[in-house]
């Protein structure tokens, strides 16, 4: 599964030919909001949704969902009463796009085995699902409903108040570039999104790529160290070289054998994080990875 000549640490990866971040999707309520406003929000959106009296014993009588607003839209919002405007879900998108589809590949491989999350709920599991994409035309040809189109890795279940969320794009939503990689962090409460500062007043000074670099990061590790790591840990001890057996001749670190033993029950590096003691205790072991997406 992971690399024992930290190859990929050393490697130099295709950097990106353009990055661009936006709200994917913003969840507001409202104590109140005019019907010229609802008209104008839904202009300034790929997607409008608004409920009302949802909520009996709460002042905000209005839910309205803008999946990717326009600058002018996040401008309307940041002019709204604070008081009766609450933001409670987010999801914080960048989209990295490259010269081929090859690259993005490449980079998407090593993301999906590497990320790690800062601060990652050890009990939240690692996934991978098939997207799949609603019947559509596209320039006269017809695309079937449900087909499959790629493999999304979620760091946390559907009720987690966050998570982060990579998988290829064909294109970028807003640009249109091609061979793009989607990556971004889904707030589900309020807490979360006023910890992550997405808050009235600061959205369209909002830093999509700062957010994504203080909570995300990608590694590869040692085996070896972690191996040593795990032994000294169980033994009480706090040996600094190798443990080397002969087999059949040949010099074989057993500390690499342990390591490699302990990371073959995790398919990614988060779990493998998660499970052994936590980024905290393993760091010494983990060697960044460097993509190029928040230089």
């Amino acid at each position: 599964m992971f690399t024992d000549n930290l190859g990929e640490a050393g490697r130099q990866f295709p950097k990106p030919v353009d990055r661009i971040g936006y709200f994917d999707r913003l969840q507001i309520h409202l104590v109140e909001i005019t019907n010229p406003e609802v008209d104008f929000l839904r202009e300034q959106c790929a997607h409008f949704e608004i409920d009302k009296g949802m909520w009996p014993a709460s002042p905000f009588e209005y839910r309205v969902q803008l999946v990717q607003p326009s600058p002018l839209a996040i401008d309307c919002l940041d002019r709204r009463d604070p008081d009766q405007t609450l933001i409670n879900a987010a999801e914080v998108a960048v989209d990295y796009s490259y010269d081929t589809d090859e690259e993005a590949e490449e980079v998407t491989r090593i993301v999906k085995r590497g990320l790690i999350r800062r601060w990652h709920p050890h009990h939240h599991k690692v996934k991978s699902l098939w997207r799949k994409r609603k019947a559509e035309e596209i320039e006269d040809e017809y695309i079937p409903d449900d087909e499959e189109i790629g493999v999304e890795r979620v760091d946390g279940p559907g009720w987690a108040r966050i998570k982060s969320v990579i998988y290829r794009e064909g294109h970028q939503r807003l640009t249109g570039q091609c061979h793009a990689v989607h990556v971004e962090i889904r707030l589900r409460s309020a807490q979360a999104c006023k910890g992550a500062k997405v808050v009235l007043g600061k959205l369209g000074q909002f830093d999509f790529v700062g957010i994504h670099k203080r909570r995300l990061a990608v590694y590869d590790i040692d085996v070896e160290r972690l191996g040593r790591l795990l032994r000294n840990r169980w033994n009480g001890t706090k040996s600094r070289d190798p443990l080397l057996r002969k087999l059949h001749l040949v010099e074989v670190s057993q500390d690499w054998r342990l390591g490699s033993i302990m990371l073959a029950r995790y398919s990614n590096l988060q779990e493998a994080v998660d499970g052994l003691g936590g980024l905290r205790k393993l760091g010494a072991c983990l060697v960044p990875v460097e993509v190029g997406w928040w230089g």
